[in-house]
């Protein structure tokens, strides 16, 4: 099992700027080096993208260091739904997180929420200048049928995301989840809040959460790298 932990330090400019998503592949696998430090809390600017008129997050993105070598993959671990949790580490192990809403205002036409979700991954990618690799939080029961349709319609607009743009993916099951976070497979929301308050984090919901959660057991488990 790989280990990984947070580290109080300043955002850091990669050494090498890296063009291209396989030279970025080749190059991490080769020179990632996994290494093991004190735990600890640090706050960062957040990403312009993640400001986006067209989708206004509900709390600024957070930002903490991973050391992992030389060089870390971008990673995107995501909580699907109207209310979207996200985490992203880069660079050289900076992870950033945060909750954003995709609620469909009362005029607009249906199915544009789904376009403004695909374009805010899109502004994602190319700040971040490409993903390594996507996770995100695989639901298999749902509370109704009109929330099955939407987590499938976001799910779906995901999937083709991705394989437009040849990007590994991966949908995990909410109990590997929790099980990795709290030991506790059928955990409830606020004890992955807790569990991810203890590791430094701050999320301000559960879906925030539940995607620093899920960034955490790709970092020890996850093998789209």
């Amino acid at each position: 099992m790989r280990q990984f932990v947070i580290i109080d330090a300043e955002v850091l400019n990669p050494v090498f700027d890296l063009k291209g998503q396989r030279e970025r592949k080749a190059k991490a696998a080769l020179q990632r080096v996994p290494l093991q430090v004190a735990i600890a809390a640090n706050g960062a600017e957040p990403m312009s993208c993640l400001e986006s008129a067209s989708a206004p997050s509900t709390n600024p993105p957070k930002c903490q260091i991973l050391s992992w070598g030389l060089h870390a993959p971008n990673i995107l671990a995501i909580d699907l739904g109207t209310q979207t949790g996200w985490a992203i580490v880069s660079g050289f192990g900076s992870i950033r997180s945060g909750s954003r809403s995709f609620k469909p205002a009362r005029d607009e036409a249906p199915g544009l929420a789904f376009w403004r979700f695909a374009r805010w991954l899109t502004e994602l990618e190319e700040q971040l200048q490409g993903f390594d690799a996507v996770y995100y939080e695989a639901v298999f029961a749902h509370k109704g049928t009109i929330a099955a349709h939407k987590y499938g319609a976001f799910e779906g607009q995901l999937l083709s995301w991705c394989a437009g743009r040849d990007i590994p993916v991966q949908g995990v099951a909410v109990g590997t989840i929790k099980k990795h976070a709290t030991g506790i497979g059928y955990a409830g929301k606020q004890a992955v809040i807790d569990a991810m308050c203890a590791l430094g984090f701050d999320p301000s919901d559960d879906n925030e959460a539940d995607a620093l959660a899920l960034l955490q057991w790709a970092l020890a488990e996850g093998d789209l790298i």
